[in-house]
This record gives structure tokens, C-alpha cells and sequence, in this order.
């Protein structure tokens, strides 16, 4: 073997000599006429190695039509200068051959070893398949985005024995440091390379030609991939989340959908859903055109199904280790036609064309005109369970709990919000109007509750029932029809829906009906829940302050009550007792009519038997996961004569309907109600916080005076002679822990004395504690009665 050096007129090759400067050699012998063998690290004469040019077109290029965003770079004459050191620096490099218009060495696209094979390609600083670091110590051209595979000769050792392609870099493979050459000729135009910076060819591309669609499709963002020439269609992967269940179509372009937003992988060559992680865009494993159809499937670098590369000139997706063959959609012109396959690549077919994102002017098809229904809204019936009611057409109701649900986009299902495990079910039929719609138990794995929005029509269509659409069934009115799968129709009425925000729903409904018992109860308010028709009577927890002490029972509302004041939950659906914080109304753990007593329970939002749901309509409260089971007072119609209890839903039950009352309101309409009647407003002073004293009705002029103690227990309370200059007699009132507060002894609180018999002992003044039951006084407006609340 012999080393020749760099020269303009080099008979032989191009040699690249490390640390030295060019300089020239000549040989006239005959033996640079045979084959010779050349170090990479003194050579770079890759004969047929890389000038077999496989893929490249110039007839095809030409007749491209180049929309915005499209590149030809052999559009323009490169001015970046070759420079041979790069290769001692460990930058990224391309391979340019010379002379050849702008023409680099390519890997032809594999992601593996051995699996395609060099090319000649329009030289392109984005593309991974041009981009190579050298490794001096070594001799190696390594790739740069297929990790750990370099340049290797194929392993021929006669010219032309074999073709160059990437391995498995091996230091002590001579494949990768010496390279079959053909028979060295200075005039054959294959055999000279400029070795050229990437970032140079970079900045020079972006200058002469901007941002292309191969830049962003390389570029990791997410894109989708629109159908050129057919009217605003995209690749649309069928709706599913799963491998291999739907087959690609075209749909019409929405960077909403997530079946149609990718991220192309420069380090695999994949095409991986942006919102389905780990699945890819799979040809369906043909190696012929249109025997099967694409996918999606997990995400392999190791399966070359998966194998996408751009021709930057033509925007078409081959598949760079089977022949000719590129993606293809089927050629249909609607949406949800025709399904995408492997086609021989053609270019004078419509081809698809990357979007990084759709700007307002071409974002779909226009908007529908069509008409609907008089405000009425998908409703589930209002069945509690599984296969209980069929879907109907309702007044639209943004508190209904028929009404409102959660999209999964991952699962494809709608789930009720208030009636958690229960999702949109079509009934199971194949066929147009064979079932009903119901709710049924959510299970990601039922094609009976998977729909996709087509968002250009706002039709809601079965991924895996062909051409059938979610449709009402026709009627006008409320409750008139029942809800079906249908066989879609554009122009037919009962298919389009209005995606609704509840929150806006809310708002509106707020400013045509004011506020609802819905609105009060979800507010986060103090409220009362009143027995609708039962003589003012009210939930009573029945006094007990620890978990299961006492049972619910009716008694007459009183706003004063520890036992009556509770706060609705809205993310747990749990009423909370205010005074009695940490315990909440539980239905006893029954799962059948009448089987347990409600009592107060540690609150736990994973429990159960605490989750009560109020539909509106009805002003019922259900457990929205024992089916058709709601809160019902037992029957009672006295105080105290009331036991709830689950029992079985009833419209026409009157022990089953709850009025929610604020708090607030109820206290303030008392007080108003005193004031007519010519009352002095004493709560209204007394929840003021403002110093007070306490005088003894009709007791001329005595009040109630600590007895003089500073200290626990110290003296016992007495009537004096009301003074309010006297430190014994003036207090506060803190009405959030229910407590008489003296002014002059801080710290010090009226204290009953602990007894819980008549007379037995006297009160006291004891230090202040909010858990300390002796002091918790109420004031009972009707008869001016202070009463401890337990």
C-alpha cells in the first residue's frame, strides 16, 4: 500500500493527511492504473462506494412544482468553500462531490446496520442521513444522529465488490478505515469529496432559502402532515389510542385532533403521536405497494415499518429501505374515504405536505349551517347505573347531572362528571339504529363508547363503525326521541353538536334564572337542608360530635344549630358539619333500599357512602355510585320522628325532595321578620363583635357579673347592678367559636362549669378554649335564651 499526497492534478486520489499542509505528488506508474487499496485517513476516493446514486431524480425535480416552504437545493450554487481540517476538529461535517451540482454522500436512510446503502442526494444540512463527524484516532466517519453506526465499504475487497452502507462502528474493522476504491482516475468526477461544515451549508441554506418544510419537519416541534391539493385534508391516524386498532385516513386538518399531531424522531427516523406516546406511524410491514395499511404501532427503531424519509424536492415520505415505495392516502378527496397505504412512489401523485401549525384562513371547512333543537342538550335520562335509562334530548341544564361530561382523549370515551365509572355507550350495535345510547360502565377497551369529533362538521363518529355518526334520533322537543348511531349525514339535523363550556353554560343560565339551589349549595357557603313540604323542617345530624354517635333525623330548622350547618363539597361531593369539622353526612354503608341509618362519619373523599349528588330538577340527592338510591327522611312528618336513610329514587316521593337554604339568608330573614314585628336586633349587635354586656330580662336592671375572679374557677357568675364601668360584666361575642369573651381578663371565658345536669353547678370564668364545649353559647332570637350548643 502506498500513500499519495493532495494535489489539484492527483492522477490517483485525494488523500487527507492530519496535521500537515497540501502539497503535491505525481506518479506516472502503471500500477495507479490496478486496483489500489487507500487508508480513510489518507483518502477519500470512494468510487462506485457513494457515486451509485440511487434516489436521486433530476427529471423528477424538475418537474416538482415548489409550493411555500418547498426546496430544491440544487436551486442555487453553493458558496461555501471545502475545508480539509475540519476533519482533525470534531465538528459535524457533509461529504459534497464534487463538481456534481451540489450533490453530498447519504447514507440512503437506514437506522440500523446494513440497511440501505450510500447515494448521491441534494446536499442538505438538515437532513441526518448527510451528517458525519471523522474520528482521527480511529479513521471513522460516524454518523451523527444514528448513534454508535459509521461509514463501512460493504467488506469487498475487488472494485466494486460492494456498496457502502452504515455499521456498527468498529475500530478494528477494516471495512471502516480502508475503503474499496475503484481504479484511481483523476478525471473521473466520482471519486473527489469536499469535506464542508454543516454549519456553514446551514446558514447558507437558511439565507437563500428561509425555513423549509424538511427543517421543520426535523426540527422536533410538532407537526402534522396535510395532503397537497386536496382541499385542507390531513393524515389522520382513525381515532385510536391503542396499536394497530384503526388504519390512517384523511381528515379534514385540525391541530386540535390528536390523531394528527407528530414529532418526527432525527434520532429514528419515526413518526411518533404527539398525544398517543410511544406509538409511531407503521406501513403495516409490506414490501409491495398497497398490500397493507398504515397504523400505528409501538415505537421500535429496530422496525423499519416505521422508517420515514422526506425528499425535500418532491414532499414525498418513502419508506428508504423498500424500493420505491412512498405513503400514500389511498386517493380519495373526502374525508374518512379511502385509507392510506405503501404506493410506488409517482410524483405526479398529490403527496402530502407538512403544516407546523394552521393560521385562521385555512383552518377546515366552513361552518355548518344547520339547525337544531331549541337549546336542548344531550341528557343520560337520568338513570344512576349502568343500562338504566336511554339517552333523550333535554333543556339544556349546566347543574344537571345528566348533562355534564368529561372527554378522555386518550380513551376516546365521554364519562359522566357526576356519575363517576359511567361513560357514553351506543348499545353495541353495528348497524345504523340498532341500539339505543345508555350510559354503561367505562371500559377503555369498548368500541361502543369511543368517539372522535370531526370538528369541521361537529359530527361524533365511531372510529371503528364505519360510516356511523351519534345522532338524536329526530325529535323537537324535549324527551320527543331517542339517542342512535346513524349513518353519518352532512345535512341531516340530528347530527351536529355544539361543544358547550359548563362554566359558560352556568353563566348564562345565572343571568336568565338569577340564583338556583344549585348555585347556593355549590358555593361553598354555610346551608341547611330543608325537608321540601314537611312544616320547616330540617337534616339534623341528631346531636352526637364524634363519628356514628347519633342518626339523622328531621327537626324544626334552626340556623343556631351545630347539628344543621353543613358546607357541599363539590370535587368530593361531601357535606362537611361546620361546628363539627372532620365529619361528614354518610349513608351507613348500605347498597340497598333502607339498608342502613345516615350518620356522621370521618369525612374521607374516597369513601362511598359519603358522595351525594343534587339533581336540580328534581331537588333530589343521589349516590351517584349506588344505582337508583337517594336520601329519603324515613317518612316522618314531627320533629324527630324521621330516620334517614338510602332508599329507592321516587319523583313522586315526598320524602325524598330537599330545599337548600343558605345560611345567611335564613338568619337574615329571621331578623327582618323580628325587626316587623318590632324586635330589638340583638343577634345583629351580639355577632358584631363589639363590647356588650348581658342584662336579665324583666330583673330590674341586673346583669351578668363574673363575681370578680381573674383566674380558672376563681369566683362564680352572679347578678349585680349593671355598670358597664365594672370589669365583671362587659364581653365580647366571637360568633365563629360561639364564645362570651371577658373585655377586662384576657384570656378568661364564660364557662358553664362541665355539668351536663340541671343546677348542678354555676358558671365560671375558665381560660379560653374553642374546643372546650362549656363554652359554646347560642342566642335563641325567639325567646332571648343563651343555650350551649351541645
Amino acid at each position: 500500500m502506498e500513500s499519495v499526497s493532495y494535489g489539484s492534478d492527483n492522477p490517483d486520489c485525494i488523500k487527507v493527511d492530519a496535521a500537515l499542509s497540501p502539497t503535491t505528488a505525481r506518479s506516472s506508474s502503471k500500477r495507479w492504473k490496478t486496483l489500489v487499496l487507500i487508508a480513510t485517513g489518507t483518502a477519500l476516493c470512494i468510487g462506485s462506494a457513494l457515486a451509485t446514486y440511487q434516489g436521486w431524480n433530476s427529471v423528477a425535480a424538475t418537474l416538482a412544482s415548489a409550493p411555500n416552504g418547498m426546496f430544491l437545493e440544487s436551486q442555487y450554487t453553493s458558496e461555501v468553500k471545502p475545508d480539509v481540517t475540519l476533519l482533525t476538529t470534531g465538528q459535524e461535517i457533509m461529504l459534497r462531490v464534487r463538481g456534481k451540482n451540489n450533490l453530498c454522500g447519504d447514507d440512503g436512510g437506514g437506522w440500523t446496520p446494513a440497511t440501505s446503502k450510500f447515494t448521491n442526494k441534494p446536499c442538505n444540512p438538515s437532513s441526518p442521513n448527510q451528517i458525519f463527524k471523522y474520528i482521527p484516532s480511529t479513521k471513522q466517519f460516524a454518523s451523527v444522529y444514528k448513534t454508535g453506526l459509521c461509514i463501512d465499504d460493504g467488506g469487498s475487497t475487488a472494485a466494486a465488490g460492494s456498496k457502502a452502507q452504515l455499521n456498527k462502528c468498529d475500530s478494528n474493522s477494516q471495512n471502516q478505515c480502508k475503503y474499496v476504491l475503484w481504479t484511481c482516475d483523476n478525471n473521473n468526477p466520482n471519486q473527489h469529496f469536499e469535506v464542508m461544515s454543516r454549519a456553514a451549508m446551514a446558514a447558507e441554506k437558511k439565507q437563500k432559502a428561509g425555513t423549509t418544510m424538511y427543517d421543520l419537519m426535523v426540527s422536533g416541534q410538532e407537526i402534522m402532515f396535510r395532503v397537497r391539493g386536496k382541499d385542507n385534508l390531513c393524515v389522520d391516524d382513525g381515532g385510536s389510542f391503542n396499536a394497530a386498532t384503526t388504519k390512517f385516513v384523511d381528515m379534514p386538518c385540525n391541530p386540535n385532533s390528536v390523531n394528527q399531531v407528530f414529532k418526527y424522531n432525527i434520532k429514528t427516523g419515526g413518526l411518533e403521536s404527539v398525544n398517543k406516546p410511544g406509538l409511531c406511524i407503521d406501513d403495516g410491514g409490506a414490501l409491495s405497494a398497497a398490500t397493507t395499511m398504515s397504523r400505528l404501532w409501538y415505537c421500535d427503531i429496530n422496525n423499519q415499518n416505521q422508517w420515514f424519509d422526506m425528499d425535500e424536492s418532491t414532499l414525498m415520505l418513502k419508506n428508504p429501505v423498500k424500493d420505491n415505495l412512498c405513503l400514500d392516502d389511498g386517493g380519495a378527496t373526502r374525508a374518512g374515504a379511502t385509507k392510506f397505504v405503501m404506493g410506488s412512489c409517482d410524483n405526479n401523485k398529490s403527496k402530502p405536505a407538512l403544516r407546523g401549525a394552521l393560521s385562521g384562513s385555512d383552518a377546515g371547512g366552513e361552518e355548518e349551517d344547520w339547525t337544531h333543537p331549541n337549546n336542548l342538550c344531550v341528557d343520560d335520562g337520568g338513570g344512576w347505573g349502568a343500562a338504566v335509562s336511554t339517552f333523550v334530548d333535554k333543556p339544556c341544564n349546566p347543574n344537571s347531572p345528566n348533562q355534564v361530561f368529561k372527554y378522555n382523549i386518550r380513551t376516546l370515551e365521554f364519562e359522566n362528571v357526576n356519575k363517576p365509572g359511567l361513560c357514553i355507550d351506543d348499545g353495541g350495535s353495528l348497524s345504523a339504529a340498532g341500539s339505543t345510547a345508555r350510559l354503561g360502565y367505562c371500559d377503555a377497551n369498548n368500541q361502543n363508547q369511543w368517539y372522535v369529533l370531526d370538528e369541521s362538521t361537529l359530527m361524533l363518529r365511531n372510529p371503528m363503525k364505519g360510516n356511523l355518526c351519534f345522532d338524536d334520533g329526530g325529535g323537537a322537543t324535549a324527551g320527543a326521541s331517542k339517542f342512535v348511531m346513524r349513518s353519518c349525514d352532512n345535512n341531516s339535523p340530528n347530527q351536529h353538536f355544539e361543544i358547550l363550556s359548563r362554566p359558560a353554560m352556568l353563566e348564562e343560565k345565572k343571568k336568565s334564572l338569577g340564583t338556583t339551589a344549585y348555585d347556593v349549595l355549590t358555593s361553598g357557603q354555610e346551608i341547611m337542608l330543608r325537608i321540601r313540604g314537611k312544616s320547616n323542617l330540617c337534616v339534623d345530624d341528631g346531636g352526637g360530635w364524634s363519628a356514628g354517635a347519633t342518626n339523622f333525623v328531621g327537626q324544626l330548622c334552626d340556623p343556631d344549630s351545630p347539628n344543621q350547618i353543613f358546607k357541599y363539597n363539590l370535587q368530593t361531593r361531601e357535606f362537611e358539619n361546620v361546628n363539627k369539622p372532620g365529619l361528614c353526612i354518610d349513608d351507613g354503608g348500605s347498597w340497598k333500599a333502607g339498608g342502613s341509618q345516615a350518620h356522621l362519619w370521618y369525612c374521607d373523599p374516597n369513601n362511598q357512602n359519603q358522595w351525594l349528588v343534587l339533581d336540580e330538577d328534581t331537588l333530589m340527592l343521589h349516590n351517584p355510585m349506588k344505582p337508583n338510591l337517594c336520601l329519603d327522611d324515613g317518612g316522618g312528618t314531627f320533629p324527630g320522628g324521621t330516620n334517614f336513610v338510602l332508599s329507592n329514587c321516587g319523583d313522586d316521593s315526598p320524602n325524598q325532595h330537599f330545599e337548600i337554604l343558605s345560611r345567611t339568608d335564613f338568619v337574615e330573614a329571621r331578623r327582618k321578620k323580628r325587626i316587623d314585628a318590632g324586635i330589638d336586633d340583638d343577634i345583629n349587635l351580639l355577632n358584631s363583635g363589639q363590647k356588650l354586656m348581658l342584662r336579665v330580662r324583666g330583673k330590674n336592671n341586673l346583669c351578668v357579673d363574673d363575681g370578680g375572679g381573674r383566674s380558672n374557677g376563681a369566683t362564680k357568675f352572679v347578678d349585680r347592678t349593671c355598670n358597664p364601668s365594672s370589669p365583671n360584666q362587659v364581653f365580647t361575642y366571637d360568633a365563629k367559636t360561639h364564645q362570651f369573651k371577658s373585655v377586662n381578663k384576657p384570656g378568661l371565658c364564660m364557662d358553664d362549669g362541665g355539668s351536663l345536669g340541671s343546677g348542678s353547678v354555676q358558671a365560671q370564668l375558665w381560660e379560653c378554649d374553642p374546643n372546650n364545649r362549656n363554652q359554646w353559647f347560642v342566642l335563641d332570637e325567639e325567646n332571648m335564651m343563651l343555650r350551649n350548643l351541645v
